[in-house]
């Protein structure tokens, strides 16, 4: 019987070891995983960039090199700076462009910007030699929205051409070919996205995401997202707002019709 006790009691010992090794190991993947969260939410957005693009995480570096030498000596309009992303282990290049190269991208795309009451109102095409007349022109902060500016530097960056003959390593350009969406298609770039302004989407997301019962803040929509978005949930809204009494309306309907043929079946 003495044996046996012992032989169960090493056994026990044997598995609370073995138990204690597993969670300890469990334990140490969660502290990873936590570790990586908290530093996610510790990361500092960037307030003075407008577009980002990403490269794979086996680029090579004289791929980077190619890139950043393409863009300072041929889009010299656009502000690069290259980053390392420790958490994915990526390359990424941050752009934004200086007020000065926004009104020249403004007047190539063709912006529609407000005039001063003095040259008449209303929206007109921005041009560069007369944005005296357009209205808050002179405050860069704030003449141009978050997708304003965005459009100007993603319309800058897709504005870096191939030249006749020209290739990067088994990729060969055709001349006049966006080399970013050409780069994009073979997998040399990631992706080109938007950055969003944390400090206005907090403000959305108070005001609008959150407000049920209040009106939409459609110039902060407009002023973020741009004027087609604005005007969906501006039509949305009125369209939200137009069924609110047929609605009503069928549900007292409904409610007479249900109530009433439940006291006729009750009856028969």
């Amino acid at each position: 019987m003495e044996p046996k006790l012992r032989k169960r009691r090493k056994t026990a010992r044997f598995s609370l070891t073995a138990a204690s090794r597993l969670i300890g190991r469990r334990w140490q993947v969660s502290k990873q995983f936590l570790a990586a969260a908290q530093y996610w939410r510790r990361t500092v957005p960037s307030h003075d960039c407008d577009v980002v693009l990403t490269f794979p995480d086996h680029v090579r570096d004289e791929t980077l090199c190619w890139f950043s030498r393409q863009f300072q000596q041929r889009v010299p309009q656009l502000v690069v700076d290259a980053r390392f992303h420790s958490h994915s282990g990526s390359q990424g290049f941050y752009f934004t462009a200086s007020y000065d190269s926004l009104l020249h991208g403004a007047e190539e795309l063709k912006l529609r910007k407000l005039l001063k009451e003095e040259f008449g109102g209303g929206y007109r095409e921005f041009l560069y030699e007369e944005q005296a007349c357009f209205e808050g022109a002179d405050d860069s902060g704030s003449f141009f929205s978050s997708q304003e500016r965005q459009s100007i530097v993603l319309y800058l960056l897709n504005s870096l051409r191939a030249t006749r003959g020209e290739a990067l390593h088994n990729v060969r350009f055709v001349e006049g070919q966006s080399i970013v969406q050409r780069c994009l298609s073979e997998g040399i770039v990631q992706q080109v996205l938007p950055l969003h302004d944390s400090e206005d989407l907090d403000k959305l997301r108070r005001n609008w995401v959150r407000a049920f019962f209040q009106y939409q803040p459609l110039d902060d929509i407009c002023n973020y997202f741009g004027v087609k978005i604005a005007i969906y949930f501006a039509w949305l809204g009125h369209y939200t707002s137009a069924l609110t009494v047929p609605a009503f309306v069928g549900l007292v309907l409904w409610a007479f019709c249900y109530g009433h043929e439940q006291v006729r079946q009750s009856v028969l």
